[in-house]
């Protein structure tokens, strides 16, 4: 029932963002990462939320696209250069220097 008020919901404005991050996360539950990223790309096609930017990053995480998460925590930064993650625990700067060290030291990238 809920699914149904969520639809119908970005049926009469697809610009909320709730019923995308809603279904992007039950998505996620249901360990369909690749379809959480999709339905959030949905909303950020049309409209760049910090919030939904955020979610993103954790959907990249799981899905261990570094590449995207990196993107996406660049982006943030770019919107607020004093970003922080994970409830306010991380700065996303701290995340970016992180991933750039995942990423450099990849076997393939020797």
């Amino acid at each position: 029932q809920k699914l149904i008020e969520l639809n119908k919901a970005t049926q009469l404005d697809p610009t909320l963002t709730y019923p995308y991050k809603y279904r992007a996360a039950r998505l996620l539950d249901a360990s369909k990462v690749d379809e959480a990223i999709a339905e959030i790309n949905r909303i950020l096609g049309f409209k760049v939320t910090p919030d939904c930017l955020e979610l993103r990053v954790y959907f990249c995480l799981a899905a261990q696209d570094y590449a995207g998460t990196i993107r996406d925590v660049r982006a943030l930064l770019t919107l607020n250069p004093h970003y922080r993650l994970y409830s306010g625990r991380v700065r996303a700067s701290k995340l970016l220097d992180l991933l750039s060290n995942v990423i450099t030291n990849r076997p393939w990238n020797h």
